[in-house]
């Protein structure tokens, strides 16, 4: 018996982001480091950055509470958010619109109340001790006071950063 080719599907090449056209792990997560670097630039950090009283929870709060009736912001609230993250750690407006852009993709990891903290502080780490460095699972365990073992921490933030680049690929967001 001879194997016939033509009822075979053809097998279609690795795939490779060197065009740049979709979302891995990696660029995910460094644009995130990249947007909490450009946030302890232009609040005072410490706290994870995603906690309900974190930085970025209190400037989505200043944009709901000043937006108009239709839904849009109103120039004064950009201009004078633009002016004050300058003030404050010297971002240019368009670092501000690539930490806003990055830190909303937050809102696609849905336990608000457990897994948002537990990226936010992972992702402090990172910035702090490098992308590669190891994470101190202990450390973070402890700020958030869990009492969740190091693996499911683990798995918890790497299912974060994986939903976020399955919902960045399946909306078509262009990689930047």
């Amino acid at each position: 018996m001879t194997d016939n080719p033509s009822i075979y599907p053809p097998i279609d090449p690795p795939i490779s982001n060197s065009g740049g056209s979709f979302w891995t792990f990696a660029l995910v997560e460094e644009r995130m480091i990249e947007a909490v670097g450009f946030l302890d630039r232009c609040t005072r950090g410490g706290g994870s950055p995603f906690a309900g009283d974190g930085p970025w929870s209190q400037i989505i709060r200043d944009r709901n509470a000043a937006a108009q009736v239709g839904g849009e912001v109103a120039d004064w609230i950009e201009s004078d958010m633009d002016g004050a993250a300058k003030a404050r750690g010297g971002l240019r407006a368009a670092e501000v619109d690539r930490m806003e852009q990055a830190l909303e993709w937050i809102r696609y990891v849905k336990d608000r109340a457990r897994l948002r903290p537990l990226v936010g502080i992972v992702l402090q780490q990172k910035l702090h001790y490098g992308r590669d460095a190891r994470v101190d699972w202990a450390e973070v365990k402890r700020r958030l006071r869990s009492g969740d073992t190091h693996d499911v921490l683990r798995m918890g933030y790497s299912r974060s950063i994986a939903t976020i680049c399955m919902q960045l690929n399946r909306a078509h967001v262009a990689v930047s």
